[in-house]
């Protein structure tokens, strides 16, 4: 009888230490869970346009939830810092990026459009802007080839604008011709010399 109460009791207590190593293992799971979802969130980024101005968001380190780019995220803050869009630019649509590079090739597409918009115009400010815009799509780290060279076909535009609007240089004024050089003309040959007479004899 001893026996079998000992024996229950040990199946009581292994069922419990059982029970507790289960929870533990679901607690691990989920924490495994709430740790990868964190960590693609923090990845997420998104793009939308507030009072004129393209603004980047960023995941945070939680299963869901966003915030701004801010000045104390450092390099993020010098890449993705708002946007001034031109005067009379149709503002993109917002969207939602999975990591960084998708985010620096959508972004791409926006600054580059509103570029050449800013080009189209003849006035210095708006030319200024689209140098700053093309400028500010060249330090996005994440282009593909194809967006490469269509920066440099922007900034060779943007360059030969600038040239044709530098004033042109005023032209020399005019020498007149010289006129024909007259002839050398050989000096004058000295007059033959008279030879002396012979001395007459005394």
């Amino acid at each position: 009888m001893a026996d079998e109460t000992q024996a229950a009791a040990g199946g009581k207590g292994g069922g419990a230490l059982s029970r507790l190593v289960l929870w533990l293992l679901i607690l691990a799971l989920l924490a495994v869970v709430w740790w990868l979802a964190s960590e693609r969130n923090a990845r997420h980024f998104t793009t939308e346009v507030r009072e004129g101005r393209l603004v980047v968001g960023r995941g945070r380190f939680f299963p869901m939830g966003s915030r701004f780019v801010v000045p104390d995220d450092g390099e993020l803050w010098k890449l993705y810092q708002p946007l001034q869009l031109p005067a009379g630019m149709k503002p993109p649509p917002d969207r939602e990026y999975d990591d960084q590079a998708q985010l620096d090739q959508g972004l791409f597409s926006t600054v580059i459009a509103a570029a050449r918009q800013a080009a189209q115009k003849s006035d210095e400010a708006a030319l200024s802007q689209a140098d700053a815009l093309a400028a500010r799509a060249g330090q996005l780290p994440g282009l593909s080839a194809a967006q490469l060279g269509e920066l440099a076909a922007l900034r060779g535009d943007l360059a030969l604008t600038a040239a044709k609007r530098k004033p042109r240089a005023a032209p020399a004024s005019v020498q007149p011709a010289p006129g024909p050089t007259p002839p050398l003309t050989a000096p004058a040959a000295a007059p033959p010399r008279k030879a002396a007479s012979p001395a007459q004899p005394r």
